[in-house]
């Protein structure tokens, strides 16, 4: 695993990390298990808040997905209701 002093020079957390080398594996691989994998291109990250050692309601949900050599974060809404 890579090292978090590093992580911090890079100015990155490990969930960029992790998505910058998935997306590594996803270019290298050959044409017939490109399409499938291309489909698990999108991830939806929560964020939940914790107050008194529990876990609130809220919730901050992420959208990470790329666009050509780009990652793209969208925030959906600012502050939702969990189910």
């Amino acid at each position: 695993m890579i090292h978090n002093s590093l992580l911090k020079r890079l100015n990155i957390n490990y969930i960029f990390y992790s998505h910058i080398a998935a997306r590594t594996v996803r270019k290298s691989l050959k044409p017939e298990f490109l399409k499938s994998a291309m489909l698990r291109e999108q991830s939806v990250i929560k964020i939940y808040s914790y107050k008194n050692g529990k876990k609130s309601h809220e919730v901050h949900p992420l959208t990470v997905k790329e666009s050509e050599d780009n990652i793209i974060i969208e925030e959906k809404q600012k502050i939702r209701r969990a189910n």
